[in-house]
Parts: structure tokens; C-alpha cells; sequence
């Protein structure tokens, strides 16, 4: 838990790797065209009070019931 809530606050990279869109599509109301180019911002997501209560606080206890068993680093 300490890991993963760490690893949302301090992200390894804020942008993941940039994607290409293969088809048209709506996002979040935008229409993207076939070959756009899009960046991920992790570093945004993680710091969304939509997702997260208290996104800015340390809360390593928000991921002791998780579900997700897979480890931030592998």
C-alpha cells in the first residue's frame, strides 16, 4: 500500500508513452482523428479529486482493500 500510494503522489515518468489513435474516436467529448498522437498524463489523473478523496495527502490506507494485486513496479 505504501508503495503503490507513493508511487501515485511521485509517478517514475508524469507522461506515459506517447499512443496513436487507429480509428476516429470521441474522448471526453473531443473528437480525435486517425493518426492523432496521445500522451497519457499519469501525473494529473493521480492528483484528480474525481478519482481520489484527498488526492494531495499521503493515504497508503486507500489501497489496503484493493483488488488490484498487481505491483506499480512489476
Amino acid at each position: 500500500a505504501i508503495v503503490k500510494e507513493s508511487m501515485c503522489l511521485y509517478p517514475a515518468t508524469p507522461l506515459l508513452l506517447p499512443h496513436e489513435s487507429m480509428e476516429p474516436v470521441q474522448l471526453a467529448g473531443f473528437e480525435v482523428p486517425v493518426g492523432s498522437t496521445l500522451f497519457v498524463n499519469v501525473w494529473k489523473i493521480h492528483r484528480d479529486p474525481t478519482f481520489w478523496t484527498d488526492p494531495e495527502e499521503f493515504k497508503p490506507k486507500r489501497f489496503l482493500c484493493s483488488r488490484n494485486e498487481l505491483t506499480s513496479f512489476g
